[in-house]
Parts: structure tokens; sequence; C-alpha cells
């Protein structure tokens, strides 16, 4: 209430004060005055109250400045006629103002829902992209992220920068799980399985699952001369997972020192799967071909 009996006073005092200066700055113009009135003030005033008080302002505005240009001097009267004019002309700009104010708030909704949107659609395609590079089961990197994650690694050795190892995994005992026990026990163990071997291994070692029993490691920087760190890593994500129910797992892996021993992405794939082949063919488990 009090807000806008203060906005009332404010636009009283203005108004007021436009007629004064109007009549002080009229008195040069002698007998002209009431002919000449300088209505541009209250123009901008009445466009300024349409916009900061939308329709209603500017109307006040317009009635409130007509009443007292009327009243303030009745020595020399602005003549009805212009007064009309001028209040219809008021109209229009109050009219105008209110309607590019309506259009002005609905752009900033609209701009506002705009945003919303574009966020909702930033989140989804963030989501699609984790999608793309994931593996929906373990959420560990797919095969399409191998694949990236490989090129890029390369790209790194032809360039001087490191060196990697790639090893490449079957989970032995799947199919028996699956089998004996039904694909959900066999879900439950590439989950655990997974996440054995993600807290066996350093943060910045990279894991992949293909599909079915199929994973893959990318250590970068590691040495040809520490590679039995991911041996170890590999046993230990078996015990874990032995651990958590499943005492029959084990791990057949081959693995692969970039630019060591091979040049190429398939020399390197060619070579990890013989390994892993000749380990499986031994039946030894955790055991590096």
């Amino acid at each position: 209430m009090w807000t806008r009996l203060g906005w009332h006073l404010r636009t009283l005092l203005v108004v007021a004060g436009l007629v004064s200066l109007a009549r002080l700055c009229g008195q040069a113009l002698g007998a002209d005055f009431s002919a000449q009135f300088p209505y541009l003030p209250f123009f901008s005033f009445i466009a300024l109250c349409a916009y900061l008080r939308r329709g209603w302002g500017g109307l006040y505005a317009t009635a409130l400045s007509a009443l007292l240009i009327r009243v303030a001097d009745t020595s020399s009267p602005v003549p009805v006629l212009s007064l009309t004019v001028f209040a219809l002309q008021g109209l229009v700009i109050t009219g105008v103002i209110a309607s590019l104010h309506l259009l002005n708030r609905r752009l900033g909704q609209s701009l506002a829902e705009l945003r919303q949107v574009n966020a909702e659609l930033a989140e989804v395609q963030a989501e699609l992209n984790v999608a793309a590079f994931s593996d929906t089961l373990t959420h560990l990197g797919n095969r399409r992220a191998f694949e990236g994650d490989l090129e890029s690694c390369y790209a790194a050795v032809q360039a001087g920068n490191f060196g990697f190892c790639l090893a490449l995994l079957d989970l032995d005992g799947l199919k028996q799980v699956n089998d004996t026990q039904g694909h959900l026990r066999g879900d439950a163990l590439l989950r655990a399985f997974a996440s054995s071997l993600q807290s066996a291994l350093p943060s910045q070692v990279r894991l992949y699952r293909f599909g079915g029993d199929e994973f893959a490691v990318i250590w970068p920087e590691l040495p040809a001369s520490e590679v039995h760190r991911i041996v170890q890593a590999v046993r230990n994500a078996e015990h874990f997972t032995r651990d958590l129910g499943f005492p029959l797992v084990g791990a057949s892996l081959g693995v692969v020192c970039v630019p060591d021993e091979t040049r190429t992405v398939l020399e390197a794939l060619e070579l990890g799967d013989r390994r892993l082949y000749e380990q499986k063919n031994l039946r030894g488990r955790s055991r590096v071909a």
C-alpha cells in the first residue's frame, strides 16, 4: 500500500514540476504560450509511467497531467481542444508502450523457457554421449570408447609423448554361472568383476568392456619393465570377486607394450589376442602369456 501511495505522490510531484517548468519557460512566448504549450516532456513522462507501471500507469499520468495543465493557470488556460488532443496522444503512447512492455515480458518468458529447454537438451546430450561410450551393465567404457582412446594413445606414441601397455582380458567362468545360476547372476558377476578390477587399478588407467566376458585395459606411460602391475591388479580383482560369492571366477589376459613390441593398432590387437588365447589354451588363470 505504501509503495503504491509513494508512487502516486512521486507522479504528482513530477507532473507538477513539469507544469511549473513549462509555465516558466512559456513566459518567453507571451500570448502565444497557450497555443504552443510544450507537451513533449509530458509525453516522455507518460511513456515512462506506462513502461514502469504498464497501462494503468500511463493512463494515470495522462489524466493527472491534463488536469494539472488545465487548472494550473486560469489566467491563460490551455484550450480544451488542445488538451483533448494531448490526452488522445497520451492514450496512444500508453497503448504502444504497454504493448511493447507486454511483448518484452513475453519475450523474456520465452527466452527463459528457451534457456530451460537448452539446459535440458544439454543434459540429454551429455547422457547420450555417456551412453554412446559406456557399457550399460558395468558403466565402463565400451568398444567405441576403447577404439577412440587406443587411436589417441597411438597418436601420442607417434608424437613421442609416451608409450602405454594394452591388456585384453576374458572373464573365465561366466558361461558356467549363466548356465547354472541364470543370466541375472551372470550380470552380477560382470558388475562385481568390473568394480573389483576398477578398484585394483590406478585412477589414470582406462578400463573397458566390449560385451560378453571381454574386457580391455589401457595403462598410459607404463613401461614394459612394470607390466607385472597389470597382472597383479587382475589377480587382486579375481580375489575380490571370489570374496563376493563367485569362487570359480578367473581371468585370462594377454598384455602388449607399445611401442616396444608393436607399431600399429592392428599389430597390438593381434598380438594381444594371440597371447590371450595362448593363455586360455594353457587353462591357466591370471598368467601372462
